[in-house]
Order: C-alpha cells, then structure tokens, then sequence
C-alpha cells in the first residue's frame, strides 16, 4: 500500500474516532427533558386542572385526579438522581402523567421517568432513587382513592397509550 494511502485512511480513522467520541459525549452532557425533571414530574402530580392519571398498581387499572395530597405522598423533595435503575427490580406500579410520559415505581426505591416526546437536544429518560416508603404510601392511596378502570384493546376513542399498548378507558 503507498504512503499516501496510509495516510488518507489514517486521516479517516482517527476523524471516525473523533466524531463516535463526540456524539457519545453529546449524548452524556444533554439537559434533561424538562418533563423527566423531579420538578416536571411534580408538577404534574399535584396540578388539580390537569387530566386525570392513569396508573397501574398490583394487577389493576385506575384512574386517579391529580391533587397535592397525592403528590405529597412522593416527597418530591427527597428525590436524588442516579445515572440508572441498579440491577433488578420489581415494578409496583406506573403512573401514566400523558401520553408517552410515564413514571415507574421499583420495589428497590428507585423510580424511572420516561417522555416518549422529549425534543432530540433532551435526554427522555431519568432515574431516581425516592423515598423508602414511597411506593406503598402511594400504591395505597392509588387503590382507595382512584377509580378502577377496565380496559379495552384495539379500541376507538377516548384511548391511550400505555407502555406502548393502546388500551380504552370504560369506567
């Protein structure tokens, strides 16, 4: 091989590494979509105008009003953010804020925040290490006070999407 093509293709390898060491960057320094937040998701769950929540906790579906009383159920202030869900967990419930925004609460303590929508510059995912008896104050207060939902697959109207299944409110 000539010199001149070592040095062409040593010239492509190293802007090849470059720029796969710039996008992996790029994608570790993005903000946070601001519905992933602590404050975002806080919001959310305690806005008494918003759309109701729908939510999953031990086998059932429910819909529940977004209220202060339910949102301080999540000590939103005690939230710390991980880099990630550490190793295997058992999910006890899902909260879907709207579509393609969902919250899940592990039996580790951990939750994970998810905007199927967040802009291309925003990172759509968050982890978060909550409070330890968050998820059972809040599955508690979800199955008194939510209205239980049944659901309807492959349905027309007032749908929504879960966890990528589309599913129907009939309550």
């Amino acid at each position: 091989m000539k010199k001149k093509t070592k040095i062409v293709l040593s010239v492509f390898a190293c802007m090849f590494a470059v720029a796969v060491i710039g996008l992996i960057a790029y994608e570790y320094t993005k903000p946070l979509d601001p519905y992933v937040t602590i404050s975002g998701v806080q919001s959310r769950v305690q806005d008494p105008d918003s759309v109701t929540i729908f939510t999953r906790a031990d086998g059932a579906f429910y819909d529940i009003e977004s209220s202060s009383e339910f949102a301080d159920l999540f000590s939103f202030d005690e939230w710390e953010q991980k880099s990630h869900i550490s190793g295997p967990a058992e999910l006890l419930f899902s909260m879907q804020l709207g579509e393609m925004w969902i919250v899940d609460i592990y039996s580790n303590g951990e939750a994970e925040v998810y905007n199927g929508y967040s802009g291309l510059g925003t990172k759509y995912h968050a982890y978060y290490k909550v409070p330890e008896n968050t998820a059972s104050l809040a599955a508690a207060y979800i199955e008194e006070n939510g209205t239980p939902v049944t659901l309807l697959y492959d349905s027309i109207g007032d749908s929504i999407l879960y966890h990528g299944v589309k599913y129907q409110r009939t309550a």
